[in-house]
């Protein structure tokens, strides 16, 4: 079980997640959330997986893993059985790194961020440091008592009951993140998504609207929205917020099939062939500008859609139904090909 200091674990991942969805750098409302989340995330695996890890296990360091590859790896071996020489190993480290000389193999990733986002991640790095609640005789870091570690608590606690299958309370957490930070939008899709996981759809549609009224205008907002009022049979309703979604998101292949779908539901089949079109050729030319190492662009492709197998077959449909069948054959093997 590998494990990594939290805080700089958490700006790389960070770092990974704005480099995937550019959309993120400086929304500090999401960030506000997606921290809450991870120090859920982090209690329940050092809890399971630490705390409460069996004594088979073998608990490894990043820090000691890059500082002493070869330690680390002859320690694995030993512990479970297997012989292999230092040599070998040394030589598997070598090939694995590009060094010949014996030294430091690999260097400890540095992960940069701007200065703004670094008192929240202060605050993050006090609550899985500590518990955070004052509770079992733990103080309150003076962090956690400014309003970002109070909406970092929150999102927490919140989500931390959706991880322990208790959606009440997770209502009741989203639902106090919200009354205290009413203008975070990201905390009311949260509040919105257990609401209707509830069997509360039409409240779960007012609190998301509430969401998409702030400025600037959020996708995940927006959409979130139009999904519930398809849900609801509001079909009209819908296709004016995917409209909104694909002139505002131009560039968001989600939008594009989104807006695909309600305009074919509507009876307008040439423009739904229009956008499903659009999406499929965002998708099919995304790949070759990948410049970046291939697990970067298949993670931005899975984020912006492209992998989603769903919207290739429901593109293919459209494409089917509107007369372009060697297309939409075409199209529909590829969402195939993607679920199996």
């Amino acid at each position: 079980m590998q494990t990594r200091e939290p805080l700089l674990e958490a700006m790389s991942d960070r770092e990974l997640a704005e480099s995937v969805r550019p959309e993120l750098k400086g929304d500090l409302d999401e960030l506000v959330v997606w921290l809450g989340k991870k120090t859920s995330y982090y209690r329940h695996f050092f809890r399971k997986w630490i705390k409460g890890a069996s004594p088979q296990y073998i608990h490894i360091p990043y820090r000691s893993l890059v500082e002493d590859p070869h330690g680390i790896l002859k320690m694995i071996f030993d512990q479970t059985g297997l012989v292999v020489d230092s040599q070998s190993i040394l030589s598997a480290i070598a090939s694995e790194s590009g060094k010949r000389d014996v030294g430091q193999f690999f260097a400890p990733r540095k992960a940069i961020h701007v200065s703004d986002q670094r008192p929240y991640f202060d605050c993050f790095a006090s609550f899985v440091t500590d518990r955070g609640d004052g509770a079992d005789g733990h103080s309150l870091d003076p962090l956690q008592k400014t309003g970002i570690g109070e909406a970092i608590r929150l999102a927490a606690d919140a989500h931390g009951a959706t991880l322990g299958h208790d959606l009440a309370s997770a209502s009741s957490g989203w639902q106090e993140f919200c009354r205290k930070f009413p203008d975070n939008p990201h905390g009311h899709v949260e509040y919105s998504h257990c609401l209707q996981a509830l069997g509360d759809s039409r409240k779960a549609l007012s609190v998301a609207r509430r969401a998409a009224r702030q400025t600037p205008l959020r996708m995940a907002a927006i959409k979130r929205v139009r999904d519930l009022l398809n849900q609801q049979g509001h079909f009209r309703l819908a296709r004016k917020l995917s409209a909104l979604m694909v002139d505002r998101f131009p560039d968001r292949p989600v939008a594009l099939i989104d807006h695909a779908v309600d305009s074919f539901h509507a009876g307008y089949v040439p423009e739904a062939m229009v956008f499903a079109r659009r999406f499929v050729e965002a998708a099919m030319a995304f790949p070759l500008a990948w410049e970046e190492p291939y697990q970067l662009g298949y993670l931005r492709a899975y984020a912006f859609g492209f992998n989603v197998a769903l919207f290739w077959e429901v593109a293919g449909n459209i494409l089917k139904a509107g007369g372009e069948t060697r297309l939409g054959l075409d199209v529909a093997d590829i969402a195939r090909a993607m679920s199996g």
